[in-house]
């Protein structure tokens, strides 16, 4: 039989056992800052390495009408200038244009969708 412990000596215990209690370094608030700025950093330098795989590989067959803005989730948006420009993107990227970009990105893509865009760039 265990014998009922009162009521400060089980304050003294827990104390105890408080004092070998290892508190992560992650608990910090400057470590998930931390950790934030490099996530972000991450993403932007992903995007860039993006927009430069898809210039090399996609530029010249699709021309200047089409260009990959970003990757979420393992959804590529590309903007297009018109139906035409669509048209052709989805080709290449239904023929293997989309496992090249992948590779040279290094993002993954598992589908893609296109937003409509006034001019290049916007």
């Amino acid at each position: 039989m265990q014998r009922t412990l009162s009521h400060s000596e089980s304050l003294a215990q827990v104390d105890r056992l408080r004092q070998w209690r290892v508190r992560s370094p992650r608990l910090d608030l400057a470590d998930a800052f931390q950790r934030a700025r490099e996530e972000y950093e991450a993403t932007a330098h992903s995007g860039q390495t993006l927009q430069q795989a898809w210039e090399i590989l996609a530029g010249e067959r699709i021309g200047a009408g089409a260009m990959a803005d970003r990757v979420t989730r393992g959804v590529l948006v590309v903007k297009v200038t018109n139906g035409a420009q669509q048209h052709a993107a989805a080709r290449w990227l239904r023929g293997g244009g989309a496992l090249e970009l992948a590779r040279a990105a290094g993002v993954p893509i598992r589908r893609w969708k296109f937003e409509y865009a006034t001019r290049r760039g916007s």
